[in-house]
Formats: structure tokens, sequence, C-alpha cells
């Protein structure tokens, strides 16, 4: 069994169990491997936890180290890395928290936030902030909370959408 299915594996059980009642023989026993085959890559569920949002954190930085992107660019790039891993997504949304309280991810959070808000144009206005934080969570929830929507189905009105809010005060 590959790693990557070891993470598929760890995704599938958080979400469906929670991360804080989760374990590494469950995540196991999902993949079809043995515990100890699991722990040989990961040494609890905090590393599989980073391995399975990790990616994520790293294809928006990517994406922001990127170079200059205009703020409708950044958002349809954005958009488009959340519906490609919308499981992962999900669980950042169900399970707020768990993020922000791990060893690794916790530290990224914050930063990652403040340049995707910088990214979509935010000043330091409230308004400004308020609607760039509104972009991102309809985004974020749409993708998590509708998971009945086919991609290719959302995209186009989420997209819009979230333009609209976007220059809703151009």
């Amino acid at each position: 069994m590959t790693t990557e299915a070891i993470r598929a594996a760890a995704l599938d059980v958080f979400l469906d169990r929670g991360y804080a009642n989760a374990t590494v023989a469950e995540v196991a026993a999902r993949a079809g491997v043995t515990e100890p085959a699991v722990r040989e890559r990961f040494a609890d569920t905090a590393a599989l936890l980073e391995a399975v949002l990790g990616p994520g954190f790293d294809d928006i930085e990517e994406l922001l180290d990127g170079g200059h992107l205009t703020p409708d660019e950044f958002l349809e790039r954005y958009l488009d890395l959340s519906l490609a891993d919308r499981k992962a997504l999900t669980l950042t949304m169900v399970q707020s928290g768990i993020t922000t309280a791990h060893p690794t991810l916790g530290p990224r959070v914050r930063p990652l936030a403040g340049r995707m808000l910088a990214a979509l144009g935010a000043t330091d206005d409230e308004a400004s902030r308020v609607r760039t934080w509104a972009v991102l969570a309809a985004i974020e929830s749409t993708i998590a909370f509708q998971p009945d929507i086919p991609a290719a189905a959302m995209r186009p009105p989420l997209l819009a959408a979230a333009r609209a809010a976007l220059h809703s005060a151009d």
C-alpha cells in the first residue's frame, strides 16, 4: 500500500470519525495495511493530518509565491485548487480549529491567510478585509457543504458570485 493510499484512508477516517477520535490503527484498517506499516511512514495522527492537509497549504503558498497575480487571477486559481482537494477543504471546515492547533500546520495558518487576503486586494480598511474574508468563506463553505454538486457544475456560478463579492465596493 502506498503512502498516498494511507493519506486517503486518513482523510476518510478524519472525516467520518473526527480527527480527535481517529487512531492510527483505524487508518491502517481503512487502508488495508498493518498499523506498523502506517507508523513506518507516519508516527501518529498529527503526522497523518499534516500529510492530509500540508499539500494544500503548499499548493496555496506556491500559488502566492509564483509571481504577481491580479486579485481575479488569484481568486480563480484558488477556487480551482479548492475544488481539486474538496475533501481536505471539507475537513478544515467541519472540524475548525484542527489546523490552528496542529504543531506544524498551526503556525502556517495566520500568515497564509494574511497573504491570501493581500492577494485578493485587501487593505487595512475594515470593509476591505471583511469583503475579502467573505469571498474566501463563500468559496470554502460552498465547496465543503455542497458535496453533491459536481465541481464542473459548481465552478461557474461560484466563481461569478465570488467575483461579484470581491468587486462589490469597487
